[in-house]
């Protein structure tokens, strides 16, 4: 009798907490309001990278692609430590097709900005990482709409 009692106590702490973390989960997005377009940034200019290596600035095209990829990672980190959130991906279907589109665009973007830049074709690939930009954030916010990115906290 006494073990039913505090099975049930337990069972409707754990069901408290469960309907509290959906109320949260309602009113909190994944991401702050910066960090989708800050995240897209640094793929538009990871996407540009072939054009400011031809464009003589100084900066190697490989290197500054490195360069954004520890940039990605320490946005993430800078978001962590101001939220004390970490933006996590769910894996659902649903996730799973947004994120393969958004890497295949990212990457078939990189190629003809590549190959634009290698063949002389420089008035179009302004528009590669412009739309990089664009595809970025669409993707992120659809993913954070949909409910795909959760949240955990951060350590």
């Amino acid at each position: 009798m006494r073990d039913e009692a505090g099975f049930r106590d337990a069972r409707e702490a754990l069901d408290a907490l469960e309907l509290d973390r959906r109320r949260v989960r309602r009113r909190v997005r994944a991401a702050s309001w910066w960090f989708y377009p800050a995240l897209s940034l640094m793929v538009a200019l990871c996407v540009a990278s072939p054009a400011i290596e031809r464009a003589d600035v100084g900066l190697d095209g490989y290197w500054l692609v490195l360069a954004v990829v520890g940039a990605v990672s320490g946005l993430g980190f800078l978001h962590r430590r101001l939220t004390g959130l970490a933006p996590r991906m769910q894996r659902d279907a649903a996730t799973i097709l947004t994120t393969a589109v958004m890497l295949s665009v990212m990457v078939g973007l990189y190629l003809a900005s590549l190959v634009s830049e290698r063949f002389g074709f420089a008035s179009i690939a302004v528009w590669f990482p412009a739309i990089a930009f664009v595809t970025t954030l669409a993707c992120c916010i659809a993913l954070d709409r949909l409910g795909s990115m959760g949240t955990s906290r951060a350590r």
